[in-house]
């Protein structure tokens, strides 16, 4: 297998437990009033817009990673990882521009931003979750012969009813903690994978 797509891959999927964790821990704990909320436009969106980008490239690598037999259940991944990177760039981007150039007011940032679970921000934001669930879920089934992997990726992508059902009913919001652990965990098994797969690479060398 190619080093360089282990490197890659390797890297984006530590990023991206790294930045998934760092971006919901804040959130789910303001939701159980354990913390604050948060004001810091970094801090609310920062992490999630680079985890976007990490998470599509880890799906792609998973995706080349693979032998071409099991290649459609990765297509499908990365597709609606594509569908996920996209949506949440551009209404985070639209956020960021908003905030600074226009100069909003407290109250107006409080009632677009994520601090409400009615808004409309909150509600594609939660959507996002749902695709990568989605494609964690497809991907799965490329990896039934290493074990770990595939049972992070199924644990992540099931969570995808009860974030749908966050949609209408609010307490179902707390199926993010769950997320907490289930998205960095798989992200963990895949660079597991990869790590593996770079000392291979490496044997075959010597």
């Amino acid at each position: 297998m190619n080093y360089s797509l282990n490197k890659i891959g390797f890297w984006s999927a530590l990023l991206s437990a790294l930045l998934g964790f760092t971006h919901m821990l804040p959130q789910v704990l303001s939701e159980i009033k354990l913390i604050p909320n948060s004001k810091n436009l970094e801090i609310l969106l920062l992490p999630t817009l680079f985890m976007a980008i990490t998470f599509l490239t880890t799906m792609i690598c998973l995706h080349y990673a693979i032998s071409r037999e099991f290649k459609i259940w990765t297509a499908l991944g990365v597709v609606f990882s594509i569908v996920y990177c996209s949506s949440i760039a551009i209404i985070y981007f639209n956020q960021f521009a908003q905030t600074y150039f226009l100069k909003l007011s407290k109250t107006f940032f409080e009632k677009i931003f994520l601090l409400d679970q009615n808004t409309l921000v909150l509600k594609i934001n939660m959507l996002g979750y749902c695709f990568t669930s989605l494609s964690t879920f497809f991907v799965a089934f490329a990896f039934k012969k290493h074990k770990w992997l595939y049972r992070s990726l199924v644990w992540n992508g099931i969570l995808l009813p009860f974030l749908i059902l966050s949609f209408f009913y609010s307490i179902f919001y707390l199926a993010l903690i769950f997320w907490i652990v289930s998205f960095p965990m798989c992200m963990i098994h895949s660079a597991v994978f990869f790590r593996y797969s770079i000392s291979n690479t490496s044997k075959a060398k010597l």
